[in-house]
């Protein structure tokens, strides 16, 4: 019976090596930075992640957001202290207009308790039950797997109230946006050029990450060619040999912030400058040639010297 029961727990023990009892590892959920909301006041609401202690490296979802049931007004989402810097779908607004659906991602993963993954804006027009609640939501773990782990969704429900009449509506979006005046984190720009991407062409990558209200959008100043408003990464235009290539971060409350990349033009020889000047026949290679012709006179009579005194 005793051997019985050995075999019995030692089924068991390997069954719970190679099959671990699944638990929440990470959980999403969702805070207002106003506790008391009328109609007609903009708020923000921060989504957020807590890993559990495991390193995350990307995540994917889809939020649901609405007002008694019915479509609610989102004015603007940031970035702005987000955890995460590469975005293949940043926060963006169904066609109806009561979901959000994101990915994004940071390389070398991340651990936290309370991380921001974005913000989204929103302004009741009405009083009533505004509700934020996940519909799904996927995060990956930074184990060279891309093993995805189970999570748990906190729905949040804020009342709204019905707006004071002669009150003056609040705007917290607003108050942040009069309060930065900080620009952009300095960033640097790479230049690419592999065969697989961008059907072979050069392109330039960079990231901008603000922490008070975000980035709006950048700039492109590729040698003399007008601005161009991109993303990235972004194509070069003149794929022979860009001199000068700058990028201009745009925050949401207007600050900026440049950075630029430079490619150095190839350097011609001295001997080079000195035909092409002979050429156009300017002052100075005048005066290079009457040096040139000093010397060589200097060094034939040298010689001559010298020969003359080893003959006799």
């Amino acid at each position: 019976m005793n051997r019985f029961l050995k075999t019995c727990y030692l089924l068991m023990l390997c069954l719970v090596i190679a099959f671990p009892i699944a638990g929440n590892a990470a959980s999403l959920f969702f805070d207002s930075t106003s506790g008391v909301v009328s109609a007609g006041d903009s708020i923000v609401i921060n989504v957020r992640l807590n890993t559990e202690a495991l390193p995350i490296n990307t995540v994917d979802g889809k939020i649901a957001i609405s007002l008694n049931n019915k479509r609610l007004s989102v004015k603007e989402f940031s970035l702005a202290n987000s955890v995460l810097s590469i975005w293949p779908l940043r926060p963006s607004l169904s066609q109806d207009g009561k979901s959000v659906s994101f990915v994004g991602g940071v390389p070398g993963g991340f651990i936290a308790t309370d991380a921001i993954l974005f913000k989204i804006i929103v302004t009741p027009s009405e009083s009533g039950e505004l509700m934020i609640s996940p519909v799904s939501f996927l995060a990956y773990m930074n184990d060279g797997q891309g093993t995805s782990i189970d999570t748990s969704k906190q729905a949040l429900t804020i009342e709204v109230q019905d707006a004071v009449e002669g009150a003056v509506a609040k705007d917290n979006w607003q108050e942040l946006l009069v309060a930065d005046h900080t620009p952009p984190e300095p960033f640097v720009i790479n230049l690419y050029q592999d065969p697989e991407a961008h059907d072979g062409q050069k392109f330039i990558d960079f990231y901008a990450s603000d922490n008070q209200t975000g980035i709006a959008y950048y700039e492109v100043l590729e040698g003399d060619l007008p601005a161009v408003r991109s993303g990235s990464p972004y194509i070069l235009q003149n794929q022979q040999a860009p001199i000068k290539v700058s990028v201009i971060a745009h925050d949401k409350a207007g600050n900026l912030r440049a950075a630029t990349y430079k490619v150095d033009e190839p350097k011609s020889s001295t001997i080079t400058n000195i035909t092409t000047a002979i050429s156009e026949g300017s002052p100075l290679a005048i005066r290079i040639m009457i040096v040139f012709a000093l010397v060589l006179i200097l060094a034939v009579t040298w010689l001559i010297i010298r020969f003359k005194h080893k003959k006799l």
